[in-house]
């Protein structure tokens, strides 16, 4: 849709008085349209809005002119139930988002996403792999069937490239055979960027790419019925490949650790800046908007060193035994 008819469709939604709900569908329309959104993004703003036109059709508002900051207000206390902070934060930005948007597209006259706010959350540190368990979760894979050189390949490149799940998901065949030593990354809003494969992971995925796979659509990383993986497939293969390397090495891994494959992005973060990469370039490979949000990875670094201060400093240790 160009952006003189998606114009036009916005003048005529005004002309009509803005439902609510057709309010939300263009709204994720232009999400998907205009602004790149991917399929999860999509999904979870979907699912907040869904929640937040409920809410407003129990208390009688099915307009978008009929949103008043009590009307927020009571949106707000409601999610006070049951719900982390990080959760609630996530669904009231999504409504500032569609305020926003409501307020860009002459629906209403006030800028009612201003007065929603946002709740302060403790900073939690990522969850992160030693260099050493990555090792031994790696070495553990058998190389015997495509499905093990897949799993390899992918759990190599979710550390070895610092990928989001979703951009491994997405990968095509065409994308890291194009440039050798390089990978084409569509992140966030289709943004693209290169990141250099580091050459251990390469010679997992050259492995690979040798393997016949079942015919299907143009994925890198199909599942046996040949179609693309899902985030969750890959979760739940990280997880069965992180129990089976800790049978094998129960003294240095714990099978009922909870960890998510974002730990692998956050491990190859955590590892670079360890080494003493700077963090213009570790934004740039990872791929962040914003260096502040790359920023959170010194306050990990931070962590270890302080461990390490403690575990070897004599006045610490003085103290410690006293």
């Amino acid at each position: 849709m160009g952006n003189g008819e998606f114009t036009a469709r916005l003048n005529f939604l005004k002309l009509l008085g803005v439902t609510l709900l057709s309010a939300i569908e263009e709204f994720l329309h232009r999400g998907q349209t205009q602004e790149g959104w991917s399929l999860e993004t999509t999904r979870a703003y979907q699912s907040d809005l869904r929640q937040f036109s409920e809410l407003m059709s129990r208390e009688s508002v099915n307009e978008v002119a009929g949103l008043t900051p009590a009307k927020l207000r009571v949106f707000s206390s409601h999610l006070f139930d049951g719900l982390e902070a990080s959760s609630r934060a996530r669904k009231l930005s999504t409504i500032r988002s569609f305020l926003k948007h409501a307020r860009l597209a002459g629906w209403i006259k006030r800028d009612l996403g201003r007065l929603v706010t946002l709740p302060k959350q403790s900073k939690k540190l990522p969850n992160t792999f030693k260099p050493e368990e990555l090792l031994r979760i790696l070495n553990a894979i058998p190389k015997q069937t495509w499905i093990d050189a897949r799993d390899l390949a992918m759990i190599d490149l979710l550390y070895g490239c610092g990928l989001r799940v979703s951009e491994l998901t997405s990968l095509n065949r065409a994308q890291v055979l194009e440039r050798r030593g390089w990978l084409r990354v569509f992140g966030k809003g289709a943004k693209e960027r290169f990141v250099p494969i580091p050459e251990g992971t390469l010679k997992n995925l050259d492995a690979y790419l040798e393997c016949e796979v079942p015919k299907g659509d143009e994925s890198l990383f199909p599942n046996r019925g040949g179609t693309r993986m899902t985030q969750r497939s890959v979760a739940r293969l990280l997880v069965k490949r992180l129990i089976l390397a800790a049978q094998l090495h129960p003294d240095h891994l714990d099978p009922t650790k909870r960890i998510h494959p974002h730990a692998l992005r956050h491990s190859f973060a955590t590892h670079l800046l360890s080494a003493g990469a700077n963090l213009r370039s570790i934004q740039e490979l990872l791929g962040h908007a914003s260096l502040s949000t790359t920023e959170r990875y010194t306050h990990l670094d931070f962590g270890h060193l302080e461990d390490a201060y403690r575990a070897s400093h004599p006045l610490w240790k003085k103290t410690s035994s006293s």
